[in-house]
């Protein structure tokens, strides 16, 4: 079973299981439950599919770092067969269809025929109104479906880029390197997993996004500049994966 059909599966089966936990660097906490993340992917990718009429293959830019909603926009392009870069690439010569940041200044200038804005609120509540040729996430997903029917010959299509150095991972190697990692980190199903490794890494997407779908486990997923030691006493993490350190 792959990220995107685990997604669905809980859904079903346990819906209010806490998925993720995001600490950002000014007290801010964010849980996502299974549910919670379900309807942000259902809405996002929706928006993505029908009001960006992005199509299986497409390719998509997101520049939100380590932060929940980068794990909500794997879901999304997972789930409807997009390729997803997150780590750098030179948008200039190989532009991306949809270029996706919190900062609308930071991809004015992209050649991306679409450029998201999404919004910093805890909740992903819509900010103060956009102006320019930027596209409002918030209030676009907003106006979307919770539920999304996902094709699975859609989503075979999805692609991830991040570190140059570790090439594209498709579902099934995504599913290859989550299990790999649980191994590795010693992962059993209701484990705590806590990690600090930046969105682009490959150990850190997975740890928040596929591992806690593939194992069902709990990450808490915690900007740098947060005190990991006294997130992990108080979420009681079983496990904890640092930069430098991303084997136990």
């Amino acid at each position: 079973m792959n990220p995107v059909a685990a997604l669905q599966a809980e859904t079903r089966s346990e819906p209010s299981r806490p998925l993720l936990t995001w600490y950002g660097s000014d007290t801010e906490r964010v849980e996502l439950s299974v549910i919670t993340f379900a309807n942000g992917v259902a809405k996002t990718a929706s928006f993505l599919r029908d009001e960006l009429m992005l199509e299986p293959g497409d390719r998509v830019e997101v520049k939100l770092g380590l932060h929940w909603q980068t794990s909500v926009w794997i879901g999304a392009c997972a789930a409807i067969g997009l390729r997803l870069h997150l780590g750098p690439i030179n948008s200039q010569s190989d532009p991306c269809d949809t270029v996706v940041s919190f900062d609308p200044d930071s991809i004015a200038d992209s050649p991306a025929q679409n450029k998201v804005v999404v919004s910093r609120h805890p909740l992903g509540l819509p900010g103060p109104p956009l102006t320019g040729p930027f596209v409002d996430h918030a209030r676009a997903a907003m106006a979307q479906p919770d539920v999304l029917e996902v094709d699975p010959a859609d989503s075979s299509n999805f692609q991830l880029v991040g570190e140059t150095s570790e090439g594209e991972f498709d579902l099934n190697r995504i599913v290859e390197a989550s299990n790999l990692a649980e191994k590795q980190w010693g992962i059993v199903p209701g484990a705590t997993v806590l990690s600090s490794l930046p969105a682009e890494v490959t150990n850190g997407w997975l740890a928040a996004w596929a591992i806690p779908l593939l194992a069902r486990t709990h990450t808490i997923w915690c900007v740098p500049e947060v005190d990991a030691a006294v997130v992990a006493r108080a979420e009681r993490a079983t496990i904890t994966i640092r930069q430098g350190n991303q084997s136990p």
